[in-house]
């Protein structure tokens, strides 16, 4: 297990490891698929080319990796912030429970809700042989009957119509999960989920009791030039409403991207896929007043670079054709290409690196002699300078 050099956020570091504070375990779209659904067949192997850099044949390794890291480390609980499952299979969710409830029974409790891969998706097949078939699939009720012991089941108060839930972590810290997920027209926190969440922050205010949320799009903006369909479709209203009660840390998924982003007294961090390189997951320490924090990434230390590789070659498959109608050198074109390569998959880790260095890079400066035109180039750029 391989703590990743990359973005810590804290809250006055020096007081969260002291007694008393909590320790959870946050991670995000394991995009689970298991395995009785597929083969290393023609129709898998062709879904390997086209998805966007899972190690989807890995689910059930990394999967087991984590609930064996956590058990040794015993945090105070698991936090998972949607896309449990590939595409919303039943299987897949019923083989979760499974696991989930490992940790369960160790004392570990898990804390879900559902992402927008995960109810009424109409992409729930099997990959076995030449063609994809179909399984069954999930509505609200059956996700709620199989993962509602994760959180649901047992919270303090429920919004009826979704996921939406309050759990208690401790005497003065609850956990609010916000749900926008269980409605065709996923992404947005629905005018009842809305009034419910206001009712419960009401309470807490009143009860003197601190309140973090989860949810699996993103409350703030993760990165300027590719928000949309990330963040909730009513996100502004999201973030004033968490702001009006003091809520200064939610939890997100969903882009697939490890960043933060701080908006005055709120912190959205948005953890990045656990089945995406470099296979990571959050550790979330709240201090003893429950008024600070502090969030470092940890690698589960396997399967790292095939991960890179597969997240290359999903990079590369993207940028290739962009620069088919470009008149360049072959040569040229890899160079414009593990550019690419470099930067995203630094970026979309949360790694540390030497921006300066690398917009200074010999590869850089090929694409801004030949690709300024390009959507690449100005993404590249982008993530470059911010």
């Amino acid at each position: 297990m391989k703590q990743t050099e990359n973005t810590e956020t804290f809250h006055q570091r020096d007081s969260v490891s002291e007694e008393g504070s909590l320790v959870y375990w946050v991670t995000t779209d394991m995009h689970y698929l298991a395995d009785e659904l597929y083969d290393e067949g023609p129709v898998f192997q062709r879904l390997l080319l086209s998805n966007d850099g899972k190690l989807i044949e890995r689910g059930t390794d990394i999967l087991d990796t984590f609930i064996d890291q956590a058990k040794d480390a015993n945090p105070d609980g698991i936090l998972i912030c949607g896309d449990l499952t590939f595409n919303g299979e039943v299987i897949s969710l019923q083989k979760l429970k499974d696991k989930f409830s490992v940790l369960q029974e160790a004392g570990i409790p898990v804390y879900v809700i559902p992402g927008n891969h995960d109810i009424d998706y109409p992409f729930a097949d099997t990959y076995i042989g030449e063609n994809k078939g179909k399984t069954k699939n999930m509505n609200t009720e059956t996700f709620t009957n199989i993962a509602g012991r994760f959180g649901y089941d047992n919270a303090l108060s429920k919004e009826e119509s979704t996921f939406s839930y309050v759990s208690a972590l401790s005497d003065d810290l609850w956990l609010m999960a916000l749900d926008t997920n269980t409605h065709f027209n996923s992404g947005t926190l629905t005018d009842a989920t809305f009034k419910w969440a206001e009712e419960q922050l009401k309470l807490a205010k009143e009860k003197n009791i601190q309140v973090i949320t989860m949810s699996h799009q993103n409350v703030l903006k993760q990165n300027d030039m590719m928000y949309k369909g990330f963040v909730m479709n009513n996100h502004e209203d999201v973030e004033k409403l968490l702001k009006k009660y003091d809520v200064y840390l939610n939890l997100s998924g969903h882009s697939h991207l490890q960043h933060t982003a701080v908006s005055e007294s709120l912190t959205d961090i948005c953890t990045e896929s656990l089945s995406v390189y470099p296979l990571q997951y959050g550790i979330l320490r709240i201090s003893k007043d429950r008024q600070q924090f502090s969030y470092q990434n940890q690698t589960l230390d396997i399967y790292e670079d095939e991960a890179r590789i597969r997240f290359d070659e999903t990079v590369t498959r993207m940028v290739e054709p962009q620069l088919q109608g470009l008149d360049i050198p072959e040569n040229i074109r890899n160079e414009m290409i593990a550019l690419a390569c470099e930067v995203n998959a630094y970026s979309y880790a949360g790694l540390a690196y030497d921006k300066t260095s690398l917009r200074n890079s010999e590869g850089f400066g090929y694409w801004e002699k030949y690709g300024k035109d390009l959507f690449w180039y100005v993404y590249l750029k982008n993530m470059l300078e911010n």
